[in-house]
């Protein structure tokens, strides 16, 4: 393509210089480059800040849990079930990540009128945004809080009794 652009320039006037042809792709490529690297950096940067909260929050519990594996034990022992247990081990990294989530949106709905220069397609408040977020949110503390619960479930009860 670009040959049959210098060859029609050429016919019109053979003494106009052409120093660089580049394609509309090409320079709006060009042009995005910025943008799309500070979204991958955010993007990882984000991906990061969900690694150490599932970290953070499967610690936690896992500390917990093992603060209270003699209880639990006892718990197993005298005929709890193991949905009783899972309850018992989950229910607080959720509740832990529920309180997290709620002050975490009502942060983020305050700040994110400074981040309004970096949002395409999305208004700042975009219910479907905070949705998807705080579902991952949640749902990252599940998984983290399930971790050390299924650890409990597979605890024989009267070797727990024993030790200590």
């Amino acid at each position: 393509m670009s040959k049959g652009i210098r060859e029609a320039v050429a016919a019109v006037d053979p003494l106009l210089p052409i120093a660089k042809m580049e394609g509309m792709s090409d320079v709006q490529a060009a042009s995005l480059a910025s943008q799309r690297f500070m979204m991958t950096l955010v993007a990882g940067l984000g991906g990061v800040a969900l690694l150490l909260a599932a970290i953070g929050i499967h610690g936690l519990i896992a500390s917990s849990v093992t603060e209270r594996t003699r209880e639990l034990g006892i718990r197993l022992a005298l005929g709890a079930t193991g949905g009783q247990v899972l309850r018992n081990v989950v229910m607080p990294g959720l509740a832990l990540a529920a309180v997290g989530v709620t002050i975490g949106s009502a942060a983020a709905l305050t700040v994110v009128r400074l981040m309004q220069s970096f949002l395409w397609g999305v208004t700042p408040t975009d219910p479907l945004t905070f949705a998807t977020v705080i579902a991952t949110l949640l749902a990252v503390a599940l998984i983290a809080s399930l971790i050390p619960a299924w650890r409990v479930l597979r605890l024989d009860p009267a070797l727990t009794l024993r030790a200590e």
